[in-house]
């Protein structure tokens, strides 16, 4: 059961998301795709309660033995609502532009020629995405949710930890949209960068702040509810963009769902074990981990931005500027290979097809 939940949600995140960025007005892109943030930290919170208050009233035996069905019988409402309301849903223009370039020769190869020319022509792209993902995949399990059972484990009480995760809930929920709004006015890749050096900066320091007094549910609200939360949801917030954005429409969600899920499944799936390993060792350990997984980030993202300037690696496929903002390097031109996703000819046809005429006279100005 859990092996095809994980496939449904890899192949959902990846669809939803290159759909949001490819329909999403350019002037708040980063906010479009935030609201996947936005809808996954409310369904946690709502999951959260549900299981508190499930446990609550029927108690541990009776969940166990057969109140753990009703969370699922739950999801037929919100699952219904979505597979009715995307059969009203149109193509992108995106999609439907790069699909008439496309022609017979992509639509005559098979599943497995696309994929093997994804990974040969493409592959700096998927680095990169696989790279900083493994940040987010860390902070998310490696960090929120194995923290929830250090605490459990350290003795701090199941209300206590319900109040402490439901303001790391909050928290993602309230700051996904300004985050957002920060990436479409100084660069999504500018902002990205920060939060992994943030990460990178502040890990060790917030680690030792929560491990001085792991029972204590304000110190928990303050390290892991707020400071971790805070990084967590910068990074949550601007993902999918970042990941979206790494591909031309050609192999957009294809390299989207491959690098998304390669870093979340080898990086989120192994952190919890590496971090109880660790902190075994250390009990700097799990700040440690957390501060090394800022730092691949911010290395994988600078390599990233190097390819950039060289001219060999096109990340902002939808849209070009802002994307390092302050930094600088927007206007590189991208050639060869790699410049097949190159926003010029496809956010022209966009612009066009989605803008009303006093956007476009508002976007020229």
């Amino acid at each position: 059961t859990r092996f095809l939940q994980g496939l449904s949600a890899g192949g959902e995140i990846a669809t939803v998301t290159t759909y949001l960025t490819e329909v999403a007005p350019k002037k708040v892109l980063s906010r479009g795709v935030a609201l996947v943030n936005v809808t996954a930290a409310a369904g946690f919170l709502a999951a959260k309660l549900i299981a508190y208050m499930m446990e609550a009233t029927l108690g541990p035996a009776g969940v166990q033995a057969w109140g753990w069905r009703i969370p699922f019988i739950l999801t037929i409402i919100p699952g219904g609502i979505a597979i009715m309301g995307r059969r009203y849903i149109p193509e992108s223009a995106h999609f439907l532009e790069g699909k008439q370039q496309e022609g017979k020769q992509q639509t005559q190869e098979g599943a497995c020629a696309r994929v093997k020319s994804l990974f040969v022509n493409y592959w700096p792209n998927i680095l990169v995405t696989i790279g900083v993902v493994s940040t987010h995949a860390v902070m998310t399990y490696g960090c929120g949710v194995w923290i929830q059972h250090y605490l459990a484990k350290a003795g701090m009480t199941p209300g206590d930890r319900m109040i402490v995760d439901a303001v790391a809930r909050f928290m993602n929920f309230a700051l996904a949209m300004p985050i957002g709004w920060l990436a479409d006015v100084y660069g999504l890749g500018f902002i990205v960068l920060m939060s992994v050096g943030s990460i990178a900066v502040t890990s060790l320091p917030l680690w030792v702040l929560l491990s001085s007094d792991p029972t204590n549910v304000v110190v928990g609200v303050l390290a892991l509810g707020i400071g971790y939360s805070w990084f967590a949801t910068c990074m949550g917030s601007l993902i999918y963009h970042f990941a979206v954005e790494n591909f031309p429409v050609e192999v957009r969600n294809t390299g989207m769902g491959i690098a998304y899920n390669i870093g979340m499944s080898a990086f989120g799936g192994l952190a919890p074990v590496f971090v109880t390993l660790v902190l075994e060792a250390t009990w700097l350990g799990p700040g440690i981990v957390y501060s090394l997984a800022g730092l691949l980030g911010f290395c994988t993202l600078l390599f990233g931005r190097w390819l950039r300037l060289q001219g060999k690696l096109e990340m902002a496929n939808v849209r070009r500027t802002p994307y390092w903002g302050p930094l600088g390097g927007d206007d590189v031109e991208v050639k060869g290979k790699y410049a097949s996703g190159n926003p010029e000819s496809s956010d022209s046809f966009y612009e066009n097809s989605t803008m009303s005429t006093s956007e476009s006279e508002a976007s020229k100005v």
